[in-house]
């Protein structure tokens, strides 16, 4: 199966390696793809420099809430991570 895929380039570190997001179907981001399916977790040294992290964290969350046969309403409808951790103002 093959796909037409995008790659956008974040960041690169001095050794070469590069943080960045790699895009299918022209809108939908596979880091998130993957965090929501259980098959990549949140790394959030990196995670955190991203402009969609947010979509990362609410992504596991989703994942969480799913494996407690919970539903989640998208990544759209996201909670705030500070408050997911208990960190933040109820």
């Amino acid at each position: 199966m093959q796909r037409d895929v995008e790659i956008e380039i974040e960041t690169v570190d001095k050794s070469g390696g590069f943080i960045g997001t790699l895009w299918f179907n022209k809108n939908e981001n596979a880091a998130v793809a993957l965090v929501q399916e259980g098959l990549a977790t949140v790394h959030s040294y990196s995670a955190d420099t991203l402009s969609w992290s947010r979509q990362l964290y609410a992504a596991e969350v989703c994942r969480a809430f799913y494996l407690r046969g919970m539903f989640c309403f998208g990544v759209a409808a996201e909670p705030t991570r500070s408050l997911l951790l208990g960190r933040g103002k109820s």
